[in-house]
């Protein structure tokens, strides 16, 4: 499936619409921080920002990757390597996949004692700045110590949620400007997204929709439980995400 058209734009009014889906009675104008609160001061923003990008790389660095640094900082001897040229709404992205090499016994990534990464496909807006990184995670010791290894990490999750249907757990945690999110299945697996909080992003914007989106679910699941609508709600940001995605694609 295909987005009808290929502008951020589109897909910042599509996000807010999924989200607005999860929280009723949202006004416009609480979409914006301004509405909120006035512009700080150039000193206060530089000092705010220098501590959130630095969160953001310490939640990368649990797994040897930085957050908005370029491809040559991707520690590559434990892996094969392939790139591709990808084409997004309003830059190039380059995309590093790591996959194990014959006979490895390591991870293709540093990872923290318990976990082992399998395969991981890196993003770099405008093939210089990692905006998402996608791992397959092995939990050794089962998917239970593979979630604590990364309380661990991370620290307290921001949310649990439980998706409808399949049952799926997805874990989320917020580091500055950065996000993780962890899918659990019935496997050993899990499916680990780190990523830069990025709307404009065509990458890393569905991710943070999602973030925000299942935050939200989370919340509301736990004060109505579960509810018919809820489930519907849910499943159709799920579906927007999917979509949101393919704007990206092989050039």
């Amino acid at each position: 499936m295909r987005l009808a058209t290929n502008t951020n734009a589109s897909l910042r009014f599509a996000a807010c619409a999924a989200l607005a889906l999860l929280t009723p009675g949202l006004a416009p104008a609480s979409l914006s921080p301004d509405a909120l609160v006035g512009p700080a001061p150039d000193s206060a923003l530089a000092v705010l920002d220098a501590g959130f990008d630095r969160l953001g790389r310490a939640l990368g660095a649990s797994f040897g990757l930085e957050l908005g640094a370029g491809p040559a900082a991707v520690p590559r001897a434990g892996a094969r390597v392939h790139e591709a040229r990808l084409a997004g709404p309003l830059c190039p992205y380059l995309q590093i996949a790591l996959a194990p090499r014959r006979q490895a016994t390591r991870g293709v990534l540093p990872s923290p004692t318990g976990l082992l990464v399998l395969e991981a496909d890196l993003y770099f807006a405008e093939e210089t700045r990692l905006t998402e990184a996608s791992l397959l995670v092995l939990a050794e010791a089962g998917r239970r110590d593979g979630l604590l290894a990364l309380e661990r990490e991370f620290g307290r999750p921001a949310f649990r949620a439980r998706l409808p249907g399949d049952g799926d757990l997805v874990v989320g945690w917020r580091a500055g400007r950065a996000l993780a999110l962890a899918r659990v299945t019935d496997l050993d697996v899990i499916h680990l997204t780190l990523s830069l909080d990025d709307p404009d992003d065509a990458v890393a914007g569905p991710t943070t929709l999602l973030f925000q989106g299942l935050e939200t679910y989370a919340r509301r699941r736990e004060t109505q439980g579960a509810t018919a609508e809820l489930e519907i709600e849910v499943r159709r940001l799920l579906d927007w995400v999917e979509l949101a995605r393919s704007a990206v694609r092989a050039r």
